[in-house]
Protein backbone atom coordinates (compact mmCIF):
# COMPACT_ATOMS: atom_id res chain seq x y z
CA UNK A 1 0.00 0.00 0.00
CA UNK A 2 2.71 2.46 0.97
CA UNK A 3 4.97 1.64 -1.97
CA UNK A 4 2.10 1.38 -4.46
CA UNK A 5 0.84 3.88 -6.98
CA UNK A 6 0.15 7.46 -5.96
CA UNK A 7 -3.50 6.93 -5.08
CA UNK A 8 -5.39 6.04 -1.92
CA UNK A 9 -4.95 2.56 -0.52
CA UNK A 10 -7.33 1.25 2.14
CA UNK A 11 -7.31 -1.72 4.50
CA UNK A 12 -9.76 -2.88 7.19
CA UNK A 13 -8.10 -4.17 10.35
CA UNK A 14 -8.99 -5.31 13.82
CA UNK A 15 -7.80 -3.51 16.94
CA UNK A 16 -4.25 -2.16 16.71
CA UNK A 17 -1.59 -3.72 18.92
CA UNK A 18 1.51 -2.05 20.30
CA UNK A 19 3.56 -3.70 17.53
CA UNK A 20 1.27 -2.58 14.72
CA UNK A 21 1.32 1.00 16.03
CA UNK A 22 5.13 0.92 16.07
CA UNK A 23 5.10 -0.49 12.53
CA UNK A 24 2.97 2.45 11.35
CA UNK A 25 5.40 4.84 13.05
CA UNK A 26 8.33 3.14 11.28
CA UNK A 27 6.55 3.48 7.92
CA UNK A 28 6.04 7.18 8.54
CA UNK A 29 9.71 7.64 9.43
CA UNK A 30 11.01 5.65 6.45
CA UNK A 31 8.61 6.79 3.70
CA UNK A 32 6.98 9.93 5.09
CA UNK A 33 3.54 8.37 4.72
CA UNK A 34 0.97 8.75 7.45
CA UNK A 35 -2.27 6.83 7.80
CA UNK A 36 -5.76 8.10 8.39
CA UNK A 37 -7.41 5.82 10.95
CA UNK A 38 -11.20 5.82 11.39
CA UNK A 39 -13.66 3.30 12.84
CA UNK A 40 -14.97 0.93 10.15
CA UNK A 41 -18.61 1.51 9.25
CA UNK A 42 -20.72 -1.62 9.58
CA UNK A 43 -17.86 -3.66 10.97
CA UNK A 44 -17.41 -5.56 14.19
CA UNK A 45 -16.44 -3.80 17.39
CA UNK A 46 -12.89 -2.51 17.25
CA UNK A 47 -12.52 -2.74 13.45
CA UNK A 48 -10.64 0.17 11.91
CA UNK A 49 -10.27 1.49 8.37
CA UNK A 50 -6.73 2.63 7.56
CA UNK A 51 -6.02 4.64 4.43
CA UNK A 52 -2.90 6.30 3.00
CA UNK A 53 -1.46 7.69 -0.22
CA UNK A 54 1.12 5.54 -1.97
CA UNK A 55 4.60 6.89 -2.61
CA UNK A 56 4.68 5.82 -6.26
CA UNK A 57 7.85 3.75 -5.84
CA UNK A 58 9.16 2.18 -9.03
CA UNK A 59 11.92 -0.40 -9.28
CA UNK A 60 14.61 1.15 -11.50
CA UNK A 61 16.41 -2.21 -11.75
CA UNK A 62 13.46 -3.90 -13.41
CA UNK A 63 14.19 -4.66 -17.05
CA UNK A 64 12.02 -2.69 -19.45
CA UNK A 65 10.22 -5.09 -21.78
Amino acid sequence: MVLGSEDVGKVRMGPLTVRSIQFLRDLKEAFGTSFKIVPAVGGADGELLLSCYGTGYTNVNRAVA
